[in-house]
């Protein structure tokens, strides 16, 4: 089972700083503490800037997803830009491509307990990113995750 939290556009680098801000907050309110807060946000704004940058923009939706007794923090980053050409040798991170100045997909994949990246020339690449909540976060369904979204959306700022 799948709760969305959160939904943003991935327009303008302005966007990007965006990404970065609102899942430092997601994570924090959702009970992580400061490293994976880090790690979280990085791996956001890395795959955010990507899109933007290779893609010309995309979207970026964060949800709660519940197995069994676990939960995690799913965060999925969809463009329609040209895919990815040589994803392997890219993961492998052998490849760097030559305005490449962050982690990009391995750094990212490294940051995260979950990492898929779904791709096919011309059809645009999808994300996700995932990290399992600590076992001491309250169970997260409906009314908790609206008091997330509502507190993101009074404290996060526009750059």
């Amino acid at each position: 089972m799948r709760s969305a939290i959160a939904t943003l556009p991935l327009t303008c680098e302005t966007d990007v700083v965006s990404a970065h801000q609102r899942a430092h907050l997601i994570a924090k309110c959702l009970g992580f503490k400061g490293p994976d807060q880090n790690f979280i946000s990085t791996a956001v704004s890395e795959i955010a800037l990507n899109a933007f940058e290779y893609a010309g923009g995309g979207t970026l939706d964060f949800s709660i997803a519940r197995n069994g007794d676990g939960q995690r923090l799913e965060i999925r980053i969809s463009d329609s830009g040209p895919g990815i050409r040589d994803l392997d040798l890219i993961l492998s991170g052998h490849d760097r491509s030559s305005g490449a100045m962050g982690l990009g997909l391995p750094g990212a994949r490294c940051l995260v307990d979950g990492f898929h990246v779904e791709t096919a020339p011309g059809r645009g690449t999808v994300v996700t990113l995932s990290k399992n909540l600590p076992a001491s976060a309250p169970r997260h369904d409906r009314a908790p995750i609206r008091r997330i979204a509502d507190e993101i959306a009074k404290n996060v700022t526009t750059p």
